[in-house]
């Protein structure tokens, strides 16, 4: 009797372990299934906007999740997001673009094609510089100064490089007419009236040989034509482009614009003075260069070089703005392309 109910015992517990094992096996399977399911459902890339009624959560709190497969650009696009979408900009048509790396950091309509304005003079100095000679004495005759506001004396004689400088910096309309009749009558041996107008062509040339697709030119300064009518049209895009061969092949004239002021002599000595354009120059940091136009067509328009962080230059071209909105969108670009470059 002992020996069947110690062996029943016996039996009892091997049902015992058996079912526990059982169990423990059962309950081990379903983790291995959990767990390789869960392995396998991809990470997605998550963008809280701020606002988001989802989480409450602002663009500071916004986390990322990035496949490992993905090569970093749809951070980089989020990160834009979060540094440029809340900008407030009045401009219509907006470019970043950063030099070292051939790359536009953000964009809004910067292929839209819009009145030009003053900005029309960097293709004047340009096209001036690669066809006469920087030390040509040019003359400010009656044509050039009926254009102008009275910056220059009639029948004074500067320079073509001084008189690039004083266009540039003060947006003399006076210096621009004056270049382009002078250097267009020194190409063809026009009157002046005629070669202004060949000069224009010349810019519209050299507009197409640099691709610059959506660049026309009507004159030499920008000045609106009509009501209806400007004096150049480009983009956004296109302005940073010109800037940038403004600045690998005419360095010095570009440059120039940085200064808050300039003085310069006529080759019959009558000294000028003459104020930048742009009267933010002296507060921006790491200014290279510097460039503004406005007229009632094109409304405030600005172009500018600056070194956003150490050596590292980037142009923001600002078009379609108000006469002093274009200087705060660029301000508002500049510090959020700082704070993008470093994040990265």
């Amino acid at each position: 009797m002992n020996k069947n109910n110690t062996y029943q015992k016996e039996i009892l517990r091997i049902k015992l372990y058996l079912g526990f094992f059982m169990i423990s096996a059962v309950f081990s399977f379903f983790i291995l299934i959990a767990l390789f399911f869960v392995a396998e459902i991809p990470k997605k890339n998550i963008f809280v906007r701020e606002g988001d009624s989802r989480s409450g959560s602002s663009v500071e709190e916004a986390k990322v999740s990035i496949d490992e497969n993905t090569d970093g650009s749809e951070n980089r696009d989020l990160r834009r997001m979060e540094y440029f979408d809340g900008l407030n900009i009045e401009a219509d048509s907006v470019v970043v673009l950063d030099i070292n790396k051939d790359e536009v950091i953000f964009e809004r309509n910067s292929t839209k094609s819009r009145p030009l304005a003053s900005i029309t003079k960097v293709m004047t100095m340009v096209v001036a510089l690669e066809n006469a000679e920087p030390s040509s004495p040019i003359l400010i005759d009656t044509y050039s100064f009926i254009h102008g506001s009275g910056e220059l004396l009639l029948y004074d004689s500067l320079t073509l490089e001084d008189l690039a400088k004083i266009s540039m910096i003060t947006s003399s309309n006076e210096a621009s007419y004056a270049i382009a009749s002078a250097v267009g009558s020194i190409m063809t041996g026009l009157p002046h009236e005629d070669g202004e107008r060949f000069f224009v062509s010349e810019m519209n040339r050299k507009a197409r040989s640099l691709g610059l697709g959506q660049t026309f030119f009507n004159n030499s300064t920008g000045l609106d034509v009509n009501e209806s009518t400007g004096g150049g049209y480009s983009s956004a895009r296109d302005v940073a482009d010109l800037m940038l061969y403004a600045l690998h092949h005419h360095p010095g004239t570009l440059y120039y614009t940085r200064h808050e002021t300039s003085e310069e002599t006529s080759l019959n000595n009558f000294g000028y003075r003459f104020s930048n354009t742009n009267p933010t120059v002296s507060k921006i940091d790491g200014i290279l260069a510097s460039k503004t136009g406005y007229t009632r067509l094109a409304g405030g328009n600005l172009a500018v070089v600056v070194n956003a962080d150490f050596n590292y230059p980037v142009i923001i071209v600002v078009m379609g703005s108000s006469r002093e909105g274009r200087f705060e969108d660029v301000g508002k670009l500049l510090e959020a392309t700082k704070k993008y470059l470093r994040s990265s």
